[in-house]
């Protein structure tokens, strides 16, 4: 689910195209559609009597997981999540940013590279021992 107003991941967006284009090729008609749903549908039953689990009469009939759905998202918004998954590298005694956000995900090596070079280059600081005098 992509949140409105928010920018998406070039990985994402490329995916979604790729599917379209893929679908357009296949060019379902609503026959093959209904008869590939049929089948998933004998699939998911075959599962839960073979594995003793109870479908469920509707899909979340009492609404729970959609409303955990909009909970989190909610949280997303106010938080300012900008996107899903988020990565973030993070490093200690570095000369560079304590963090830093990866947007762009075909940069993320290069990234990694970065803070590994930032935090060779600083010095370690170590705490001294405390002596104690009776």
């Amino acid at each position: 689910m992509e949140l409105p107003g928010r920018r998406q991941c070039p990985l994402v967006r490329h995916q979604k195209q790729e599917a379209g284009r893929r679908l357009s090729r296949l060019r379902l008609c609503q026959p093959a559609l209904h008869h590939l749903l049929d089948i998933l549908r004998q699939f998911t039953e075959n599962y839960a009597k073979n594995h003793n689990v109870q479908l469920p009469f509707a899909l979340d009939p009492q609404g729970k997981l959609a409303a955990a759905v909009k909970a989190d998202y909610a949280l997303g918004q106010r938080i300012g999540i900008e996107h899903t998954p988020t990565i973030w590298i993070s490093t200690s005694n570095s000369k560079g940013a304590p963090f830093v956000e990866v947007v762009d995900r075909t940069k993320l090596f290069q990234l990694i590279d970065q803070a590994i070079a930032d935090t060779k280059s600083t010095p370690v600081k170590t705490a001294q021992a405390k002596t104690t005098r009776k």
